[in-house]
């Protein structure tokens, strides 16, 4: 997976469709999106959305190119201080999936 700093994203070699049951999510190959930061808006703790003038936070929302609008829920969440994204298809649970991401050193942002 790679996040880039203009908001977009790629993944290859991950079935998605297989990480949220009964969802619209693509199925493997190479796939690309958007992602954003999940927030609320101040004085509202409630609210909760994806807007691209959040510019941080603890979860990062995946929308893939070509898959329906909110049928396919796939978060990535902060874990060990930051080194290591863990997936999630819950927004009540941080990291109902198995599968994680641990950051390459070795690759900086364009």
């Amino acid at each position: 997976m790679e996040l880039k700093t203009n908001r977009s994203f790629t993944t290859s070699g991950v079935n998605w469709r297989n990480v949220s049951e009964g969802s619209e999510c693509p199925q493997g190959g190479t796939r690309t999106g958007r992602w954003g930061f999940w927030g609320s808006e101040p004085g509202h703790a409630d609210s909760s959305a994806v807007l691209d003038k959040y510019t941080a936070g603890d979860t990062i929302n995946l929308s893939f190119e070509g898959a329906p609008q909110g049928q396919c829920l796939i978060n990535l969440n902060v874990t060990k201080g930051g080194s290591t994204l863990c997936v999630s298809d819950d927004i009540e649970i941080p990291c109902s999936r198995e599968i994680t991401f641990t950051k390459d050193a070795g690759k900086t942002a364009p």
